[in-house]
């Protein structure tokens, strides 16, 4: 098969992204190889990837024996021959290095730098010979997966591999996949024996007690290859098209007892999937009260996201600065304050720069007599930025900080002459402007978008509205959310030029709603969360790659929720 459309670096870092995340993804367990998690930020070398998908396809091998599963066989060898002639494709690309740079080589590397119009006539053929390869194994997988003598697991296992060797042979157009593996989960999603397990699974009861083991290691493959081919999905569509929603909401369900379960959505799946140490399969999952005392949340004021995909959150009651990876694990924390004089510090809120260097909109409450101080911390240059007059209350509501592409920082804080207002900084110190006067009622969120422009979340009654300003300072103009919501926050993705609202929609359960609209107020989606009985929201921000993360608070504690 020749490939139908050439490559940039654009389409092979989303190639990288869907080969190794998710080959790794669906074929090694969670927790089972440190090695997996680096994967998804290339911190592996190519020898050790190599090393590692042989390994775990070797010891998915000798557990197959018979006639009956020789189709099976013979799909894993195909999928595992086109791996190979994929690393002899990137090894080609690695002879043209130099000696010094082919020590840290990485294969996550390798592919995103790799380009079609590079290629020489021999890495050509490698390429095509490797599609051919998986497409061998899909139409393997395919005969083994309606072979109905096999086991239940080895079924899902063949499955598992149909689609994976879907996604590899259309590595040029990963979209054109989607169809053909949505059709894959559902007749997978179909078969009596996996509904069964999810019935048990979900319902309990005293089936529950027998063949655990068994039950969950198919669970488990199921919501992976769900969630791999969801991310296949939003990484070829993009962040807020409209056409991952529709898929989403139209996804193949699993029946259970008549019910219909959607197992990236449906919030008993998440719980089952967090006892199994697999909640990142599910869409909806939460952090921030796990581990020591140290390390949950208390507070929290503000949340912002790195180039790295950490979570880094401003938490009022302890005064510091809490940081977690991607996957909502404690890393380190920080106080942005370093007088020892201080009585006690406040932490407002967080925002970060192009650069990853970390702002924190902080007030230090001093010893009696002396004048209380509000600041922002900018952390890689431990810097103290102190606030013009107006922003010295430190029980602050509505604070919010950010920073925009130009290094401009941004604070929204107390009432200012009874007038909501912004402050625009240089990191130096200097006071650039002051902008919103009469312009901005009930002032909240603000975030830093494109072309300098800066959005400000404003409520007016029960009316919500995003605020457009130039850089100058100037309102450009403003638009109406439609919804009525108790504690609006708002973001702007810059990736994909977004701006994201969420809330707690009145009369529905107090649920978290998530709406995206384009920067000009065009509507885009919505999201319902799962969670109820939600008492407030405290802050949101979106990833690079698209997960929206939501500070609230429900009636036992603070966490965060990931969409």
């Amino acid at each position: 098969m020749l490939l139908s459309s050439p490559f940039n670096i654009s389409t092979m870092s989303s190639l990288a992204t869907a080969v190794f995340k998710v080959t790794i993804g669906f074929l090694v367990n969670k927790g089972r190889d440190v090695a997996a998690e680096k994967l998804k930020d290339g911190d592996i070398t190519d020898q050790k990837l190599r090393e590692m998908i042989i390994r775990e396809i070797n010891d998915v091998k000798s557990k197959l024996d018979g006639l009956a599963r020789k189709d099976l066989l013979a799909a894993i060898d195909h999928f595992e021959e086109g791996l190979v002639l994929f690393y002899d494709l990137v090894q080609s690309k690695r002879s043209s290095s130099s000696n010094a740079e082919a020590k840290t080589f990485s294969l996550a590397k390798a592919m995103r730098d790799l380009k079609l119009s590079e290629l020489d006539e021999s890495a050509t053929a490698l390429l095509c010979n490797a599609k051919k390869r998986f497409e061998d194994a899909r139409r393997k997988g395919t005969e083994a997966f309606n072979d109905e003598a096999l086991k239940p697991s080895d079924r899902v296992l063949a499955m598992g591999y149909r689609v994976m060797a879907t996604i590899l042979e259309t590595v040029d157009n990963p979209s054109a996949a989607i169809p053909a593996c949505r059709l894959c989960i559902e007749k997978l999603h179909s078969v009596p024996a996996v509904q069964n397990c999810f019935t048990v699974e979900l319902k309990k009861g005293l089936r529950g007690r027998f063949s655990k083991d068994e039950r969950r290691e198919i669970i488990s493959a199921i919501c992976r290859l769900n969630r791999v081919i969801y991310d296949v999905m939003f990484m070829s569509y993009g962040f807020g098209n409209k056409d991952v929603l529709d898929i989403l909401q139209t996804w193949p369900c699993i029946e259970v007892d008549k019910e219909k379960v959607n197992p990236l959505l449906d919030s008993k799946v998440a719980k089952a999937l967090h006892k199994l140490g697999m909640k990142h399969c599910s869409l909806h999952w939460s952090f921030g009260q796990e581990g020591e005392e140290d390390h949950t949340l208390k507070d929290p004021w503000g949340i912002v996201t790195n180039t790295q995909g950490h979570f880094i959150v401003a938490d009022y009651k302890d005064g510091n600065v809490k940081v977690f990876d991607s996957g909502g694990n404690f890393l380190y924390s920080f106080c942005p304050v370093t007088d020892d004089s201080a009585t006690a510090v406040f932490v407002h809120d967080v925002a970060t720069d192009k650069n990853d260097n970390i702002y924190v909109l902080v007030t230090v409450k001093k010893p009696t007599g002396e004048e209380d101080g509000s600041y922002v911390y900018v952390k890689t240059l431990n810097r103290m930025i102190p606030l013009k007059e107006g922003f010295k209350s430190w029980s602050w509501t509505w604070s919010s900080l950010a920073v925009n592409d130009n290094n401009k920082v941004l604070v929204r804080g107390g009432l200012v002459g009874g007038h909501h207002v912004v402050d625009m900084y240089e990191t130096n110190g200097q006071c650039i402007c002051r902008f919103g006067k009469g312009a901005l009622k009930g002032a909240s969120a603000i975030g830093a978008a494109d072309d300098g422009c800066i959005i400000i979340g404003s409520h007016d009654n029960d009316a919500y509205f995003i605020n457009v300003f130039s850089e100058e300072g100037k309102e450009i103009f403003k638009f109406k959310v439609e919804r009525s919501y108790h504690y609006p926050q708002t973001t702007f993705h810059q990736t994909s030029k977004h701006v994201v609202v969420a809330g707690i929609e009145r009369g529905k359960d107090r649920r978290i709603s998530i709406l995206i609209y384009t920067k000009d107020g065009e509507f885009v989606r919505d999201i319902e969360c799962n969670e109820e009985d939600i008492v407030y929201l405290r802050g949101i921000t979106v990833t690079i790659d698209g997960r929206i993360a939501v500070v609230y608070r429900d009636k036992l504690n603070f966490k965060v929720l990931v969409v």
